[in-house]
């Protein structure tokens, strides 16, 4: 069998899927390799998806302040830091 690109890159999104090689390389189950495929890409897209959010949030969270702060931009700060929180704490779950 021929390992090019395209077989490297279905290779890898069935890994991502976790969908078992033996199983999909039966003639009765051909059909399932495109769904298992297309399974491997949405995980890879939520992955995606999570590094994104999550380097925004680093980026949001560890940007410069100043030191000296009025109390409106401290509760500006104390939103941010809650709307952070929570998006870290929903890609961990997303991605569970």
């Amino acid at each position: 069998m021929r390992h090019d690109r395209r077989n490297r890159s279905l290779y890898f999104l069935l890994y991502s899927a976790g969908a078992n090689q033996q199983i999909l390389n039966r003639r009765d189950c051909q059909t399932e390799v495109d769904k298992q495929a297309a399974i491997g890409a949405i995980v890879c897209l939520t992955a995606l998806a999570a590094t994104l959010s999550g380097s925004y949030a680093f980026y949001t969270v560890f940007a410069s302040k100043a030191i000296a702060m009025t109390c409106q931009e401290m509760e500006q700060v104390s939103q941010r830091t809650a709307r952070t929180h929570f998006r870290f704490h929903w890609d961990v779950l997303v991605t569970s």
